[in-house]
């Protein structure tokens, strides 16, 4: 009896933890990013109310557009006298 009741408690907490382990990474931008890649949709570019923007989706000067924006973004500003913004 008890080791049913342990297998039982073992699968519970399997299950559980796999469920809000898989929510939590199906969130992930990297996540998302590789499995764009993966499934030929391109990089992910934005994800807007949840839901992925690849560059399959979108014509090819917008996604060049998104990029370089992305790109500019990441860079630090410089002010004149070299201090960052």
């Amino acid at each position: 009896m008890k080791r049913a009741l342990r297998i039982a408690l073992a699968m519970a907490v399997g299950i559980i933890g796999g469920t809000a382990s898989s929510a939590w990474l199906a969130r992930s931008a990297p996540f998302r990013d590789i499995m764009g890649r993966m499934c030929n949709r391109g990089r992910l570019l934005a994800i807007a109310s949840g839901t992925g923007v690849y560059e399959a989706d979108v014509p090819s000067s917008s996604a060049q557009a998104i990029r370089a924006a992305i790109r500019l973004r990441e860079r630090p500003a410089l002010s004149p006298s070299g201090e960052y913004f």
